[in-house]
């Protein structure tokens, strides 16, 4: 019989040594081999309709077409935000979002070489009663 109880955390949330785990039941079964054996013999053919697609006439889909490849081989781009943030409310809210923009990964590569940062205002507004 498994444990049952909650876990045990600290003041910030995290899981406390000997605590049960989150997961009892474990990870989840692997693709049984037969299926990963036919998803691997389809593999050279759907790299071939990718190939036929980057090199299509509509546009729209050869852009999706180069857009998977480079996702593929080079990883998705990471976005970046900046914020100012000027707070009235609870302390809390803006440790988290200063905690938040410390944890942003820097861009580099081609992200890196834009004009000028996109900004977004997120100027809290107060809604008449």
């Amino acid at each position: 019989m498994q444990d049952t109880t909650k876990p045990k955390r600290d003041a910030r949330g995290r899981l406390l040594p000997g605590s049960p785990p989150n997961n009892p039941k474990g990870r989840p079964p692997a693709l049984p081999a037969e299926v990963r054996q036919r998803l691997d013999n389809l593999a050279e053919e759907a790299v071939e309709v990718v190939r036929r697609t980057l090199r299509s006439e509509d546009e729209k889909l050869a852009f999706a077409a180069a857009q998977e490849i480079l996702n593929r081989a080079y990883g998705r781009p990471v976005m970046q935000a900046k914020l100012d943030v000027t707070a009235n409310g609870p302390a809390s809210h803006l440790a988290a979002m200063i905690a938040m923009t410390q944890k942003a990964t820097p861009v580099i590569g081609l992200l890196a070489e834009q004009d000028e940062p996109k900004v977004i205002d997120v100027t809290p507004v107060e809604k008449a009663p």
